[in-house]
């Protein structure tokens, strides 16, 4: 039998912390971006 607790568990493990690296490139990009002086259209 699939233990959906852990699965569940597991899967948000693995889940979040590339969805926080995501925010925080985004972020980070759109600084640069802006201190190039580039415009977004």
């Amino acid at each position: 039998m699939v233990e959906y607790g852990k699965l569940a568990a597991f899967s948000l493990i693995y889940t979040i912390p590339p969805i926080i690296l995501y925010m925080i490139s985004q972020r980070f990009m759109s600084e640069g971006f802006n201190f190039g002086g580039a415009t977004k259209g």
